[in-house]
């Protein structure tokens, strides 16, 4: 049996240069930091340790990457510190998006994220135009499920073509 993984990578020395191994899921990545022991090497792994801070815990990823429900999950939680007014209440937008995503988790849940794509955006919009809602609500929270999705790029959940081939 191996070992656990460390979850705070240990830079080591490689012909001269200051590395860290990093994993995404099941990803390795190793990133040169700089000259062995050099103040650019301290401040490249500050930098790395700070950025790994930042970054929400990863959904469990299954072999074909995270699901629908699992990335409206993390979505959820990060929303939910995100849309705080000043006195710390929830703002209606976090209502609004659990609205908007609610069709998505219905039709969506178990298919890998990376595969929603234009035609179950459009399945997704279309369900919303048959429950009665107007045009101009369905506009808004098509824009929110588009905006989770925007969100899941930027955090690395999903590929930058699954959002490119639906928004573009």
């Amino acid at each position: 049996m191996s070992r656990a993984r460390n979850p705070i990578p240990t830079p080591r020395c490689h012909k001269g240069s200051a590395v860290v191994d990093v994993y995404h899921g099941n990803k390795r990545r190793t990133v040169t930091l700089g000259p062995w022991g050099s103040p650019e090497a301290e401040k490249e792994f500050a930098r790395l340790l700070a950025e790994r801070s930042a970054a929400p815990a990863a959904p469990s990823l299954s072999p074909g990457g995270i699901s629908v429900a699992e990335l409206l999950l993390a979505y959820l939680r990060f929303a939910a510190s995100y849309y705080v007014a000043p006195d710390g209440k929830p703002t209606k937008e976090l209502e609004c998006m659990k609205s908007a995503i609610r069709p998505v988790r219905e039709l969506y849940a178990a298919l890998p994220a990376k595969e929603f794509g234009p035609l179950a955006l459009r399945s997704v919009r279309q369900r919303m135009v048959d429950a009665g809602l107007c045009r101009g609500l369905v506009n808004r929270r098509t824009d929110r499920v588009k905006r989770v999705f925007k969100w899941a790029v930027a955090e690395e959940l999903v590929p930058i073509a699954t959002v490119a081939a639906k928004i573009g």
